[in-house]
Formats: C-alpha cells, sequence, structure tokens
C-alpha cells in the first residue's frame, strides 16, 4: 500500500544517491516516499534520471520543512500514474520526448526500434523499416528507382527477361530503398543533431497540453515547491537554506572529466540565444539578473582583470553562470540528463588560459557538457565521510535475467555482513546468440561504471546499497511503456524502500540477518580505521625512506621559511602536526587494526576536493584535499 501521509518532523535523518536510466526513473518516486515515512532527507544526489528524482526529493523536503506540509511528497507519490495519462499523440511520458522538426525523422525511427509495446523481434524490424521508409520518404524512393526501372524495362521487353527482371529488379529496389534510407538517417544524424546541439531533442517545445521534458519539469519541480511555472526558480540557495544539500553529476567532454553540481568555481559563461532553446524564458531571464551574476573579487588589481574579462565576454553575448547555491536546480538537472544523442548537450564557454607570452589575451571557448551517467551514474562517492552520523542509501539499476513474478523478487539488499560482493555477473560463451553484443555491452558497462562498482563492492557500501531489476521491456529507453508496466515499476521502488527502513530501523542486535544502522556504523569505523592505519603506516615508511638526488623529508621540515621552495604557509602548524602523526605511528601498533577488518580492505588516497560538493558541515583542516575510502 502506497502510504497516506508523511511525518512533518521525523526522528531520523538519512542521505540518498539515485542511479541513471531514463526512463527507469519512474522506479524512485514511491521509493523516496517510503524513506521519507521514516527519515527527513537531508542530502540527495544522483545522476541523469537520478538526478531528476533527486531534485523532487530535495524540493518536496524543503517543502515538508518551509511550509510544515507533505504536499509535496503526496504529488511525488502519484508522479507514476500521471506520467501514463494521455498526452498529445501518447502518454506524458512519451510526450517529455519532443524531437526538433530537422530532427524528428531519426527519432521516429528510433522510436519505432525501441518500441517496448513490440515484443516480438520481426514485428519490432518491420515497424522499423517502414518508420525508415516513412521518415526519409524521399530519399527512399530515389535509392528504389533503379531497380523500378528495371522492373518496368522487363515488363516492357517480356518473355523470359520477366522473371529475371522482376526478382532483380524488386532486389535492387529493396537494397537502394534501404541505401537511400540509410543515407537520410546519417545525415540527420551528422548534419541536423549537431545543429541541434548534438541532440534530437531539447527538451523543449511540444503542444500546450504536452510540453517537452525541460519545460514540464520544470513546472512539475515549481509546483513540489509551491510555485509558479513563472515564479523565481527554485536554487540550491533555498534548499541550503532548510539544511538540505542536493548534488548531482554532469560530464564536461571537452574538459574530459565529470563535474558535481553546483560547482564553486566561476569563469563559466553562457549564450543567452542558445540557452533560450534549452530552459524556460523565466528561468533565462533570472540567471541574467546583475544580483545573481558571480561577484568580482575584493582585490582592486584583480578585479580590474576580471571586470576586463566580464565586458569582453558581454561584447560576445555571454552572460556568467550563477555558481555555487545561486544556480537553479532546473538548470542542474537538466545537465545531468543530456543522454548522449538523444537530448540535446549544454554549452557554456570558459576561458582558455594563455600558454605563451605572445598570446596577450585568454580565448573564449565552449565546454559541451553532456549525461553525468557517463562517469558517474552511481555516484555513491557524495556524501561520504570515514564514519556515518546517518544512513546514506544508494539504489542501483540492474537489467533482470529473467521476467519478474514477484515483487519481492524485483530488488536485492545485502541482509548479512559477507553479502553483496558480487551482486551483478554477466557471463556467456562464444556460440551463445549475440555473444558480440553482450562482450561489447560489457566493456561499455565497465567504461561508464567500474568506479562505482569498485565503491558497491567496500565494506560500508554495499550493505547500504539496493539493486532493482527491470527486464529488456521496462525503462531504459523504453518511451512508450504502459500504465501497468510504470504501475510495477514503482512499486518495485516501494518495495525496494521498504526493504531499506526495515534493515536500517531494526533494533541492533534483533536478529542474525538485520541489525541495523549501528551494525553499518560499525563496518565503517572497522574499515576506516583499518584504512588509517595502512595509510600512517605508509606515510611513516615513505617519510624515513631516502630519496636519491633530493633532501630528506625530515630535512626538508628543518629549513626556514625563505628557503622552502612554495606554499611557505602554515610552515610551523605544518611541523607540528607531521611530528604529532610520527609519534602517534611509533606509540600505537597499527598493524593490530588490519586483521580480521572488514574486507575487501579499504584503502585512502588523496583525491580531488571541491568545497561545494561536501555537506554543509565544518569543512576539513585542509580545503584543498580530502581523504576517501578507494
Amino acid at each position: 500500500m502506497t502510504q497516506t501521509s508523511y511525518p512533518l518532523h521525523p526522528e531520523s535523518a538519512c542521505n540518498l544517491i539515485m542511479k541513471g536510466g531514463i526512463t527507469s526513473g519512474v522506479i524512485y518516486p514511491r521509493l523516496v516516499c517510503e524513506l521519507a515515512g521514516h527519515y527527513k532527507l537531508t542530502s540527495i544526489g544522483g545522476s541523469s534520471a537520478g538526478a531528476i528524482a533527486a531534485a523532487a526529493a530535495a524540493i518536496a523536503e524543503l517543502r515538508r520543512q518551509r511550509d510544515h506540509t507533505d504536499a509535496g511528497f503526496q504529488a511525488l507519490a502519484a508522479l507514476p500514474e500521471n506520467l501514463t495519462k494521455p498526452a498529445g499523440k501518447g502518454s506524458v511520458l512519451l510526450s517529455l520526448f519532443h524531437p526538433d522538426k530537422k530532427t524528428a525523422p531519426l527519432f521516429n525511427v528510433l522510436f519505432a526500434l525501441l518500441d517496448a509495446s513490440k515484443k516480438s523481434g520481426p514485428a519490432r524490424t518491420f515497424l522499423s523499416i517502414w518508420a525508415l521508409f516513412r521518415s526519409y520518404w524521399w530519399r527512399v524512393l530515389l535509392g528504389a528507382t533503379p531497380g523500378v526501372l528495371l522492373v518496368v524495362w522487363a515488363l516492357f521487353v517480356g518473355g523470359q527477361t520477366i522473371g529475371i527482371g522482376l526478382i532483380g529488379g524488386l532486389t535492387l529496389a529493396l537494397v537502394g530503398a534501404l541505401a537511400g534510407g540509410a543515407i537520410g538517417a546519417w545525415n540527420t544524424l551528422s548534419k541536423q543533431a549537431p545543429q541541434n546541439l548534438f541532440g534530437l531533442c531539447t527538451g523543449r517545445g511540444g503542444p500546450a497540453n504536452a510540453p517537452a521534458l525541460t519545460d514540464w519539469l520544470h513546472a512539475y519541480l515549481q509546483e513540489l515547491a509551491g510555485r509558479s511555472a513563472n515564479d523565481d526558480p527554485v536554487t540550491f540557495a533555498d534548499l541550503a537554506a532548510h539544511d538540505i544539500n542536493l548534488r548531482m553529476m554532469t560530464t564536461n567532454l571537452s574538459q574530459r572529466r565529470p563535474m558535481a553540481m553546483p560547482w564553486a568555481e566561476g569563469g563559466y559563461y553562457f549564450n543567452r540565444k542558445d540557452w533560450q532553446r534549452l530552459f524556460p524564458t523565466s528561468v533565462v531571464n533570472w540567471m541574467v539578473r546583475p544580483e545573481n551574476a558571480p561577484q568580482l573579487v575584493d582585490d582592486p588589481q584583480d578585479a580590474a582583470f576580471f571586470q576586463a574579462r566580464a565586458e569582453r565576454a558581454d561584447a560576445l553575448g555571454l552572460c556568467p553562470l550563477p555558481v555555487d547555491d545561486k544556480l537553479p536546480v532546473i538548470v542542474a538537472v537538466r545537465m545531468s540528463l543530456s543522454f548522449p544523442l538523444l537530448i540535446s548537450a549544454v554549452p557554456l564557454v570558459s576561458v582558455q588560459w594563455s600558454q605563451t607570452e605572445e598570446q596577450a589575451e585568454d580565448k573564449f571557448v565552449t565546454n559541451w557538457f553532456t549525461d553525468g551517467g557517463l562517469c558517474a551514474n552511481l555516484p555513491v562517492h557524495f556524501f561520504d565521510r570515514p564514519i556515518s552520523t546517518r544512513p546514506t542509501f544508494a539504489i542501483d539499476l540492474e537489467a533482470a535475467e529473467a521476467p519478474i513474478t514477484e515483487q519481492d523478487a524485483g530488488s536485492y539488499l545485502p541482509q548479512a555482513n559477507d553479502e553483496g560482493l558480487a551482486r551483478d555477473l554477466s557471463t556467456w560463451q562464444p556460440d551463445d546468440k549475440g555473444a558480440l553484443g553482450s562482450f561489447a555491452n560489457a566493456m561499455l558497462a565497465t567504461w561508464q561504471g567500474w568506479v562505482d562498482n569498485e565503491a558497491l563492492r567496500m565494506p560500508g557500501y554495499r550493505d547500504r546499497v539496493v539493486t532493482i531489476y527491470t527486464t529488456a521491456e521496462e525503462g531504459g529507453l523504453n518511451l512508450n511503456m504502459d500504465e501497468k508496466t510504470v504501475a510495477n515499476l514503482a512499486e518495485r521502488g516501494r518495495g525496494a524502500g521498504t526493504k531499506l527502513v526495515t534493515k536500517f530501523t531494526s533494533p541492533f542486535g534483533s536478529a542474525p540477518d538485520t541489525t541495523g544502522f549501528d551494525n553499518h556504523r560499525w563496518l565503517r569505523l572497522r574499515a576506516s580505521m583499518a584504512g588509517l592505519g595502512e595509510w600512517l603506516t605508509d606515510f611513516d615508511e615513505a617519510f624515513d625512506k631516502p630519496s636519491p638526488g633530493a633532501i630528506s623529508y625530515a630535512d626538508l621540515l628543518k629549513l626556514h621559511r625563505e628557503e622552502l621552495p612554495s606554499y611557505r604557509e602554515n610552515l610551523v602548524a605544518t611541523r607540528a602536526f607531521v611530528r604529532d602523526v610520527r609519534r602517534l605511528s611509533e606509540d600505537l601498533d597499527l598493524a593490530k587494526l588490519s586483521p580480521g577488518a572488514p574486507r575487501p580492505r579499504a584503502r585512502l588516497r588523496l583525491t580531488p576536493y571541491d568545497r561545494a560538493a561536501a555537506e554543509r558541515l565544518p569543512q576539513p583542516l585542509n580545503p584543498s584535499h580530502t581523504l576517501t575510502a578507494e
């Protein structure tokens, strides 16, 4: 049964991270609501479709904290049913993917190829070819013309040539028609899609009763917040004011790296003309207000430099992107869900710093942002700390090997401490049908998710990750799911939420297989201490090891401030801290922390650290780096 009311002041709090999956996102609304019946949602994150769910969950929580009402969660719970209501030429869900006029032919072919309502292979193949012929009819006719002329010639000549002419002509006509359609599809893909910002759908457009994805999503998030679509957009600052931390991933293809939003770094600009193709006018108008632009630095000399750059950007029609908490939530969501080819990428302009003295001015260059799931589809590292003060639940999505007949079998949550090490294993034999496709799919999945998958093996990670399974006809790129399919997915999500609640709210030691949040905290403590012990041991060994051609670390610390090569600040504090670390290594038998610790063992390492990516809690001593479990 779906929950009918939600506590306004939950005693417990949790974090939540959701995986991308395009239409698989219909799994999330009731799962979120199941958790909201027991927890305050404090930190929420995700990628792609998971970013949509994360934003909706965060804003529903904002509504609960700000207005003391559960109206946001009530609306969220009803979302799966609303997505299957008629709109335009199909359901609301289908209407969200509204192609541009010039890319519509290829979209129609893709839709026919992926239409889950046509389950049989031959039927789907026939409809795909028919869609190709119908979408590129004049190219198809042109390609078929030689074959048709051959048939006409054979009929005109008559005699024995009729049979040969008919067979050869029809074959040539079919091959020519397919070639003509393929050339048309390639033309759309290679020319029209790039002009449409590298996608078939910008996320905008559509009739008034069936708006496309971004327009619909903006209106929906505003409704969850108790605002109209024309009101000021919900920002990360609105959420932060009520201690709600929302994070989502996007991928900067130009810099070849994932980026977590909202980021704190400035220096990005957007072209207003391009962005009006991607975002509602009310959002763009809000972003160009002077008060929402990043502030220039206080130093007069630097301020003059950045002011000159801002004037050059303005002359090029570029507007500074609001950063950190000033960023509208809808902008971050749209940048996270730019599924390659299907949904247009988002362009931002940054400065390319001069590499030579001959280049007088830095150049403005375009950065292309696409789906966050390309690099981190399940960013389990969000909100991570060495030990937990509240559970951080993660929702994984995997393909089911067989039809799911029972809701309980549609998800998996490890219960015992030694479970969940290999929850997803793909295998095939060389002579299997589709073996090459299985091999290629496994390569792509490994490339996309190996970092996340490695983290999922860690103790203190895997016990809080629930995996939900979907069949080939459910979720993913299936844009035309019927009401029953969507309802089943939504209930599967609710069931997975129930498993998390049952496990993590059970009293400590209540049963061998459900030991609650305290068991999770004990796992994290043991794993973190073992990792810290090994890190300190490595530090101690490297500190004393000679470095040929360089002075020792001990001698480095003895240098006067003026003799240091760089970063001379906090020299006294650094000396004292290193001395304390060395003394700790001498006083403690660090090797005793490792035996009996959960496996696989945690490894601590330095990683780049974005201040805005952390929870809004006291920051580490050194904000430029942090230690995380590898």
